[in-house]
């Protein structure tokens, strides 16, 4: 995502912190679907504004993704989940978890997906606190799903 600072005159550098953490004027590699927030600071200055990345790949469905299937259960969730991916053919992929703020929260599996066997990742939400995360797939074809989990106490 790329900003431009136009207008104002503070007479300084203008710093920027997003809500994912990072400092700096473009951010990329952020998983789609999200609303990202931008401070942007020049002095005693700031202003805040709001993104929508939209997902690139367009993609809303399983055999979209040479998928045959991408489950969470239970989904609410108190503690654990269980997230089962079972695809077509063989196929690198990496699963990770986002906050709702676009924060990586973890690398779930990152490594070969064998075709027609089922792969169960746990995703233990045990150290969180209660809400909505984003479990993220992307293969190596760059296609990616995102599917919505809650996290209940």
């Amino acid at each position: 995502m790329n900003i431009t600072v136009v207008g104002g005159s503070c007479g300084g550098a203008y710093t920027y912190l997003w809500g994912n953490g990072a400092t700096t004027q473009d951010i990329t590699g952020v998983p789609g679907g999200l609303r990202y927030s931008v401070t942007v600071t020049c002095g005693a200055q700031s202003v805040t504004g709001w993104y929508w990345v939209k997902n690139g790949s367009g993609r809303t469905k399983a055999d979209e993704l040479s998928l045959e299937s991408f489950e969470i259960a239970p989904n609410p969730f108190s503690g654990q989940t269980v997230i089962s991916l079972l695809g077509s053919h063989a196929q690198q992929i990496n699963l990770t978890v986002y906050d709702m703020s676009g924060k990586e929260i973890a690398v779930l599996f990152e490594g070969l997906l064998d075709a027609n066997t089922r792969k169960e990742v746990i995703f233990d939400g045990s150290g969180l606190p209660a809400g909505a995360y984003l479990c993220r797939l992307t293969t190596e074809a760059g296609e990616v799903l995102t599917e919505k989990v809650v996290l209940i106490r």
